[in-house]
Order: C-alpha cells, then sequence, then structure tokens
C-alpha cells in the first residue's frame, strides 16, 4: 500500500503522518506540505518521504500564506513556495499492484487537485480519498458536490 499525505505539516496533537502510519501500516508514505522538515528515512516498515512542496495544478512556484495550522496556497500571499503538478506526480507512481490512499488536508486546494485528477482519470488509481473540506469565498459547496458525484473511488471525511 501507497499512502500519499497531501498538507503533511506537523501541528501539536495532530500528526497526520504518524496517524496514517498507523492506521494504514503501507509500504511507502509520500508526504508534501511547504512547512514540512524533508526526511526521507524508514519507520518500521515503512519507508517515509516528505517533501517541502506544495501539491497544485502546475509546477513551478506560487504564491502561499504563512498562518498557523491554516497555512494554505493564497494568490495574495507574501511568500513564493515550489509547487508541483500533482496529477502529473501521481501519473508517474509506479503502477506495481499496490493500493493507494490518498488524504488532502490544503487549506482549499483540495478543490483543484480533487478536479484535475477526476479530469485526468488518475482518481481511478485510487483505492480511497480522506479529505478535510473547506469552506471559502466561491462556491465550495456546489464543488464539493461535483467532486463528489463524479470521483471513482470512496470518499471519508479527514479531520484530525
Amino acid at each position: 500500500m501507497i499512502v500519499i499525505d497531501v498538507g503533511c505539516t506537523y501541528h501539536p496533537n495532530a500528526d497526520s503522518v504518524d496517524y496514517l502510519l498507523e492506521r494504514f501500516h503501507p509500504t511507502v508514505l509520500y508526504g508534501f506540505d511547504p512547512l514540512v522538515s524533508e526526511r526521507n528515512d524508514t519507520v518500521g516498515d515503512t519507508r517515509v518521504i516528505l517533501t517541502a512542496s506544495a501539491a497544485w495544478v502546475r509546477d513551478g512556484t506560487i504564491r502561499f500564506a504563512r498562518d498557523g495550522a491554516r497555512s494554505r496556497i493564497n494568490l495574495t500571499g507574501e511568500e513564493q513556495v515550489p509547487c508541483f503538478d500533482f496529477s502529473s506526480w501521481l501519473r508517474a507512481v509506479p503502477d506495481s499492484g499496490n493500493e493507494i490512499v490518498l488524504k488532502i488536508d490544503a487549506e482549499r486546494a483540495e478543490y483543484a487537485l480533487l478536479e484535475r485528477l477526476i479530469a485526468d482519470e488518475l482518481d481511478h488509481r485510487l483505492a480511497r480519498v480522506l479529505v478535510e473540506w473547506h469552506e471559502g469565498p466561491f462556491d465550495w459547496k456546489r464543488r464539493q458536490g461535483s467532486i463528489l458525484d463524479r470521483i471513482s473511488c470512496p470518499v471519508e471525511d479527514w479531520k484530525l
């Protein structure tokens, strides 16, 4: 099993990496967050690879707003952080028969990421998605409903 943790920064009393390791016992856990301390090591039988970059819909850099646990991609943010095309990255993950579990807690970026995965038909590679839905200044309820209607795998609400 492969687990992908988008939004894996450690927050007091909310360590998604440890929780996902304990719940799924994956072979590999990939984590992405601009604020994460990078690492590439082994925990038990799991290879853990954490990368300080934002999962997004294109490669390059993107504006970012630091706000503790609510830090997020923000087009008016003052800081630039590296980002990568998550859909292209997932497409490149070797299909070795492993189930893939995706957890997204991306402070409103979950909509664009999931919409892109569905459009690229990569949601079919996922066994399950755990997502924390964030309200926003856009029609987030409609977008959430549209994603849930079209996605091809089970979706669970995420809240740690």
